[in-house]
C-alpha cells in the first residue's frame, strides 16, 4: 500500500504523504516573475470593479495557501503533472536566455502530421555526448506548455495567452520578439539540457533510483496504458501521439521518463548529500534575515504558528428602521458592546478558557469560529488580516493575554492560547492495516475484529522494539523495512523527513506536533490502519528554510557546472513542433 496521493484520490481524502514539501520547494524559479503576476492580479481585480477578495480568519486546511484556478485544462495536464511525479517545473527551469538569441519576426515551427513522422528521428539538439531528437522534443516541449498553463491559469487572459490558438502566432508577454512557441520551446530545450546533464552525472557514478521509483519505471507501460483507457485511449502510445502530437512516439516517452527520474533523483540526492553545518546556517541566516523577514519566515525566537480564541462584534450599520448610522457612532458602539463584553469576563479574576470559550459560542459575530468557541489554531503569518495577525504574534504574549483589536470586519475581543516554534518535525512510523473482507456487492469492509488484529499486531511489534530497553532508531528503522505497509516510506526505515501542519492525516499529524523527545514511541490510528510511531525531531521554519537556501545554492552551483561542461547545441533548422487541439 502507497500512502503517496495518487491522482484519481485527490478531491476525494486526505492521503498521508511526505512528498508535497520536498517536491515543491525544489521549484528554482517560477515560470511568470512574480512581479509579473502581482500586476496581473491587481488588474484582475481592477476589472471586477475593484472588488478585492477579503482576507478571513478562516484556518487554511494546507499550510501553503491554494492557487487560482483558471479554465480546464486538457487530459494529459492532469496526467503529465499528477501521474509522472516529476514535471518539468519540479527541477525548475531556469530559462537558457545564454544560448537562445531568437529575434523577431516570429518563427512559426508548426507542421504537418506527415512532416512531423519524418523528422521523428532527426537530432535537433546536442550536449556533449548526448542526443535530443525531435520526437523526444515533443514531450519535452508539451509537458512544459501543460505545466505552464497549470502554474498560471488564473493569468493566462492577462498574459494574452490563448491556448486554444497556434502559439505560433501569438506574441509573447515577455519578449515581444518572441511567440509563445518560441518562448515554450526555449522553456523545453532549458528543461532538456538540465535533465540530460543530471542524468549523465546520474549513469556515471553509482547512484541507483529508489526501489519504488525503479519499480514505476519498470511498469511504465501498464500504468499509462490503464491511464489512458480512462481517458477514451486505446493505450498509452495513443495518449502520447494525440496528446502530445504526431511527432511523439512512445519510445520517445520513455526516454524521457528515464532521463527526468532518474535526472531528478540525483540531483535530490545530491542536495540531500550536501554538508550544511550549524555554523554555515547560522551565518546564512545572519547575512539574509532581511530576505527572510520579508518573506515572512518566522525568525530565530519567534511563533511559527499560534492559537487563539477571539469574539468578534460586527459594527450596525442601520437601526431598526433601516436608517444607515453614522460610521464613528457605529464603530464606537461596536466598541463599547466589545469592551462590555470583555471586562465581563475579566470580573472573574482568572484565567479561565472554558468560560471564554462559552462566551464565543453566545457573542461571536464570526460564523467561521463559533461552534469552536472561537477557537483558530495553528495558523501562521499571512492567514489573517493584518490586526488580528498582529496582535497573536507579539513575542510578549502567554497564555490567558486578552485584548481588544480592531480590524475592518469589527472589534475582537482576543484569548491568546499557545504558541509554537516548529514548523516541521521528522517522524519514523510502521504502518499496519487493517484486512479487508469483501460484502455482498464486492466492497471491501473492515469489521471490528478486523481492526482488533491489527491493533495487537502493531502492539506486539512496538513491544518488541521496547524489549530493546534503549532508544534504537537504527533498530526501529530495521523493523520498519521489514513490517510496514507504507510502501511510500518502507525503502527509508518508515521515515517521513520536514513533515509539516496540514499535510498528514489528522491523527498521524496530531501525534507528530505533539510535544515529543528524541526517541518517543506511541501508537496511532488512522483510516489506513494503527501506525507504530518513533520521533526523530523537529524544526523551526528559519533554520529549515537557512538550511535548504545552502543546498540549493551548492547544488545549483554543481549544476551549472554540468551544463558549462556539456553546452547545448541546438539545430534549429531541423526542429518541428505539433499542433495539439487544446481546450476542446
Amino acid at each position: 500500500m502507497d500512502l503517496e496521493k495518487h491522482n484519481d484520490e485527490l478531491e476525494q481524502e486526505e492521503n498521508l504523504t511526505a512528498e508535497e514539501v520536498t517536491e515543491t520547494e525544489l521549484v528554482a524559479e517560477e515560470p511568470v516573475e512574480e512581479a509579473v503576476l502581482k500586476e496581473a492580479e491587481e488588474e484582475a481585480k481592477e476589472g471586477s470593479n475593484g472588488a478585492q477578495p477579503e482576507k478571513t480568519e478562516k484556518k487554511a486546511k494546507k499550510v501553503r495557501k491554494p492557487k487560482k484556478k483558471g479554465k480546464p485544462l486538457p487530459v494529459w495536464a492532469a496526467i503529465c503533472i499528477a501521474v509522472l511525479a516529476v514535471a518539468v517545473l519540479v527541477l525548475g527551469v531556469i530559462f537558457a536566455k545564454d544560448y537562445f538569441d531568437n529575434k523577431g519576426p516570429f518563427k512559426s515551427y508548426t507542421a504537418t502530421e506527415k512532416k512531423l513522422i519524418a523528422a521523428q528521428n532527426k537530432v535537433v539538439a546536442t550536449a556533449g555526448e548526448h542526443e535530443l531528437t525531435n520526437a523526444e522534443l515533443q514531450i519535452y516541449y508539451w509537458v512544459y506548455v501543460y505545466s505552464f498553463l497549470e502554474e498560471n491559469s488564473y493569468y493566462l487572459s492577462y498574459l494574452g495567452l490563448d491556448y486554444t490558438q497556434d502559439f505560433a502566432t501569438q506574441k509573447c508577454y515577455f519578449d515581444a520578439t518572441k511567440s509563445w512557441q518560441e518562448y515554450f520551446l526555449e522553456g523545453a530545450l532549458s528543461a532538456w539540457h538540465q535533465y540530460i546533464v543530471l542524468y549523465g552525472a546520474a549513469e556515471a557514478s553509482d547512484f541507483v533510483l529508489p526501489e519504488s521509483e525503479q519499480e514505476y519505471l519498470d511498469n511504465l507501460k501498464t500504468t499509462m496504458d490503464e491511464q489512458a483507457k480512462k481517458y477514451g485511449y486505446e493505450d498509452g502510445a495513443d495518449m502520447v501521439k494525440n496528446e502530445m502530437g504526431a511527432g511523439a512516439t512512445w519510445d520517445a516517452y520513455v526516454q524521457y521518463s528515464q532521463e527526468t527520474f532518474l535526472g531528478m533523483g540525483y540531483y535530490s540526492q545530491f542536495m540531500e548529500d550536501i554538508k550544511v553545518t550549524e555554523e554555515d546556517i547560522a551565518k546564512h541566516y545572519a547575512d539574509n534575515t532581511k530576505k527572510y523577514e520579508e518573506n515572512k519566515i518566522a525568525m530565530k525566537d519567534e511563533a511559527y504558528c499560534v492559537s487563539v480564541r477571539h469574539i468578534l462584534i460586527k459594527p450596525v450599520t442601520k437601526d431598526a428602521d433601516g436608517n444607515a448610522i453614522e460610521t464613528e457612532k457605529a464603530w464606537e458602539t461596536c466598541r463599547q458592546t466589545a469592551q462590555a463584553i470583555l471586562d465581563d469576563y475579566l470580573k472573574a479574576g482568572k484565567i479561565d478558557e472554558d468560560a471564554f470559550a462559552a462566551l464565543a459560542k453566545e457573542k461571536t459575530e464570526d460564523t467561521g469560529s463559533k461552534t469552536n468557541g472561537g477557537l483558530y489554531a495553528d495558523f501562521t503569518r499571512g492567514e489573517m488580516v493584518e490586526e488580528f495577525e498582529t496582535w497573536s504574534f507579539d513575542n510578549a504574549r502567554k497564555y490567558g493575554d486578552t485584548g481588544l483589536v480592531k480590524t475592518s470586519y469589527g472589534y475582537h475581543i482576543m484569548f491568546f492560547v499557545d504558541a509554537d516554534e516548529t514548523y516541521s518535525t521528522s517522524v519514523r512510523h510502521i504502518l499496519i492495516s487493517p484486512v479487508a473482507t469483501k460484502d455482498e456487492n464486492g466492497k471491501d469492509v473492515y469489521t471490528d475484529a478486523a481492526w482488533a488484529t491489527c491493533k495487537d499486531k502493531a502492539e506486539k511489534l512496538l513491544n518488541e522494539y521496547l524489549k530493546g530497553g534503549k532508544i534504537d532508531e537504527e533498530a526501529f528503522a530495521a523493523l520498519a523495512k521489514e513490517n510496514t505497509e507504507d510502501t511510500g516510506s518502507k525503502e527509508d526505515g518508515g521515515l517521513y523527513p520536514q513533515v509539516v501542519r496540514g499535510q498528514m492525516v489528522e491523527e498521524f499529524e496530531s501525534w507528530c506536533f505533539d510535544t515529543h523527545e528524541y526517541g518517543d514511541t506511541g501508537l496511532v490510528k488512522s483510516t489506513y490502519g494503527y501506525h507504530i510511531m518513533f520521533f526523530v525531531g523537529s524544526d523551526t521554519e528559519w533554520h529549515v528554510f537557512a538550511d535548504y537556501d545552502l543546498r540549493m545554492e551548492a547544488s545549483k552551483t554543481y549544476l551549472d557546472s554540468l551544463k558549462k561542461s556539456a553546452p547545448i547545441d541546438v539545430a534549429y533548422n531541423k526542429i518541428l513542433i505539433g499542433h495539439v487541439e487544446l481546450g476542446k
